[in-house]
Parts: C-alpha cells; structure tokens; sequence
C-alpha cells in the first residue's frame, strides 16, 4: 500500500467513543470541583472556629478581670460582691468599691461602657454579649457589645470551697468565684457551616477580695 493510500485509509474517532471520551471527562471534573467545594468548606469551618475562639477568649479575659475585683471594700463598708438582687444563670452584675470611698458611686459623666466602673453588669441580649456600667442595681448609665455570634452564656457562683450555689438573692454574700461558659458560633459564615465552627470555652474568676 503506497504512503497516500494509507493517509486515506486513516479513520477518526467514532462518535461512540467521543462520547464516553467527554463523559469521563464530566466525572473527572465533577469529582475535582467537589474536591475543592469541600477544601473550600473546610477551610471556612476551620477559620469560623478561630474566630469564635478568639472572641471567646477575650471575652472571658474581660468578664474575669472584672470579677477578680469583686467585693473590694477597704472601709469595710460590708457590701456583697456580686448584686443578689439581680442574681442569675445568664446574668450578673458585679459591685467593687474601687475608689476607696465607702459607697458604691453611679459612673462619671459621659459613661463610658468599657471603663472601670464600680456597679458592672454582665449579660446576653440576642446574640450579643453586652457590658453594661450601671447607676443602680436595676439602671444602666451605658452599656456596650462585647462580642457577638453568642449563643449562651451562663455563669455559676461558687462559695469558699468551691461548691456551687443557687442563682439567688441570699446567695449574694456567700460568693467568692464564678464560673464563665461561653457558646459562640462565628459570624464570618452562616447556614449549617456556622455551627460546625461553634465553640464552648470556660473560666474562674476567684474574688481577689474575699
């Protein structure tokens, strides 16, 4: 057969094998996108829960410097270091004589809400942590977000060898550490990737003062 004849003779693909040649392609980069969906995912998911973490920390390390000065009464003024009245899981408002002066003072003029301040109460609005500088036990002056993206908060008042007490008014005098847990998702994604971020961190604020 001369070298022109078998240039004729050549044949191309069929359409058969066109075919089942651009099906395993489909799958080839159907299986590579979702590959990358998932790293995608992954990666959010992994970023999420830093970010909820490191909020989570902060918050704690505020609300516990808080605490750590709860019941400072140098004129022994004979004060409860935490609001009995207003006692509770989610909630708390803290009392600290921090001028020295024998009297729990209402806050400067303008209030600010991340400030020290001797009547500080603590609790979630929605999904906010919220710092609130009080005038009274039932007044807020200002109050401030700390963070967002909380799912709960609860606090849990211990006595002087650690046993827990009950969230009310009688328990007031008796509290020298509370107990801080927070649940927070990240706010940095949503739908049901947010919650695999989720996060739960804890702390304990020992009373320097009593």
């Amino acid at each position: 057969m001369s070298f022109r004849a078998a240039l004729r003779d050549e044949r191309g693909f069929t359409l058969t094998e066109l075919l089942v040649a651009t099906a395993m392609m489909g799958f080839v980069l159907s299986a590579g996108l979702l590959a990358l969906q998932a790293g995608t995912q992954a990666s959010e998911v992994t970023t999420g829960r830093a970010e909820a973490q490191s909020n989570a920390r902060f918050a704690l390390s505020q609300m516990v410097t808080d605490m750590r000065a709860a019941g400072y009464d140098p004129t022994s003024n004979a004060f409860d270091p935490v609001d009995g009245a207003t006692l509770a899981l989610s909630s708390v408002q803290i009392i600290s004589d921090l001028d020295a002066d024998g009297t729990i003072d209402a806050p400067a003029n303008p209030c600010d809400a991340s400030a020290p301040a001797e009547r500080v109460r603590y609790r979630q609005v929605g999904t906010d942590l919220v710092r609130a500088v009080m005038t009274s036990a039932a007044t807020a002056a200002c109050e401030a977000v700390v963070i967002g993206g909380v799912q709960s908060v609860s606090f849990t008042y211990l006595d002087a060898t650690g046993a827990t007490l009950p969230a009310a008014a009688g328990s007031a005098p008796s509290v020298r550490a509370i107990q801080v847990s927070l649940t927070l998702k990240p706010e940095s994604i949503t739908g049901a990737r947010q919650g695999a971020g989720a996060t739960t961190m804890s702390d304990r604020a020992l009373f320097r003062n009593r």
